[in-house]
């Protein structure tokens, strides 16, 4: 990736707006195998999970072209006797990295 590339790739905390794109993204097909969802009301539930973090600034959205194009979140744990672990979801427009 040249330098001129990496400028061109803004990286900002998600919003709920960011759960559209992501729904688009698990519903390829090709996602199927990194994310086995099952039917809409899970792929509306992981989206509304997934972007909910944001509000606690966990979630990162990577912009190119004012169109966002990747997803990176911290799934926090809920409880003390687990905070000091989370999970890493990590999802990008099919099609991102053949762009660059």
């Amino acid at each position: 990736m040249t330098e001129e590339q990496k400028s061109s790739i803004e990286i900002r905390y998600s919003d709920l707006a960011d759960g559209r794109y992501l729904k688009e993204w698990l519903l390829e097909p090709s996602i199927g195998r990194w994310f086995p969802i099952y039917d809409m009301v899970e792929v509306d539930d992981a989206v509304q999970r997934w972007i909910g973090f944001s509000r606690y600034k966990c979630s990162l959205t990577a912009v190119k072209e004012g169109k966002p194009c990747g997803l990176a979140t911290l799934y926090l744990q809920p409880y003390r006797k687990l905070a000091h672990q989370c999970e890493l979801g990590l999802s990008l427009e099919q099609g991102t990295a053949d762009k660059e």
